[in-house]
């Protein structure tokens, strides 16, 4: 019987199709039952916590900045990666010096929110693209990953956030994390902790960044997604139906027991 669900906050907890209302209700659900829940996202500390408290998202613990920091349900951080700065900065120039034209902005993330310079420990960078294009996002990534064997580079796409609805969010994203970062590491730690195995585990995810945990797990992807295109697992339509789905198998085993 599985025992913790990892899921992927944009794209799959929240989207853009009405359907975020009914995913959070079936965490709820699933948390009130004594499921395990944790939210896996690419996101930084300070807009992780306002997604959580915006929703009501019941979790035992969130993992941000694409694993580059876990905290468990108090915010209280258990792991924490960083980028040094010497690093950081060569990443910062190779990117300006070679995709200056693509490029809407550049951040930093430490423990709080991104920032146009890095100050104190850095978590994360994020390259913004320009417009709704996904090649020089997918570009930049590929260069990053082959010039820099210490980060992981994962582009990211804001297609879930309409321009209608978020004028703002005109761009594509590549957000750059510590090679010994990644979602999938963080669940090991995170299953070690509450002393569980890999056959208790649930994934779920829409992103590149999901990949690796739903390839190294029982992962599904959201049908559609750029998970879904890259891995020949599993999809699934929405967060709420996988959790329907996984409940009903255990109440058949039941009744047929």
């Amino acid at each position: 019987m599985k025992k913790i669900v990892f899921s992927d906050y944009d794209g799959t907890i929240y989207t853009d199709d009405g359907n975020t209302t009914n995913n959070v209700a079936a965490i709820k659900k699933w948390h009130a039952a004594g499921g395990k829940f944790v939210i896996a996202t690419g996101r930084g500390f300070t807009s992780a916590q306002d997604a959580a408290g915006e929703y009501g998202i019941p979790f035992d613990y969130c993992i941000m900045n694409n694993g580059a920091l876990i905290a468990d349900s108090n915010w209280t951080l258990i792991s924490e990666l960083t980028i040094d700065p010497p690093l950081a900065q060569e990443i910062a120039e190779f990117v300006q010096n070679n995709f200056a034209a693509q490029i809407e902005g550049l951040y930093y993330y430490g423990l709080g929110s991104k920032s146009h310079q890095p100050t104190g420990v850095i978590t994360k960078i994020r390259v913004q693209t320009h417009g709704r294009n996904h090649e020089p996002m997918l570009r930049i990534a590929k260069a990053l990953n082959h010039a820099f064997p210490d980060v992981i580079a994962h582009a990211t796409l804001t297609d879930m956030y309409p321009l209608e609805q978020f004028p703002d969010a005109n761009y594509q994203i590549v957000d750059i994390v510590g090679a010994k970062a990644g979602k999938e590491r963080s669940i090991q730690l995170i299953l070690e902790r509450e002393s569980l195995s890999p056959d208790d585990v649930i994934t779920i995810g829409d992103g590149a960044n999901d990949v690796e945990m739903l390839e190294q797990y029982d992962g599904y992807a959201i049908r559609g997604s750029m998970a879904a295109q890259m891995t020949t697992g599993k999809t699934v339509a929405s967060l709420a139906d996988m959790l329907s789905t996984i409940e009903n198998s255990y109440q058949g085993r039941e009744e047929s027991a």
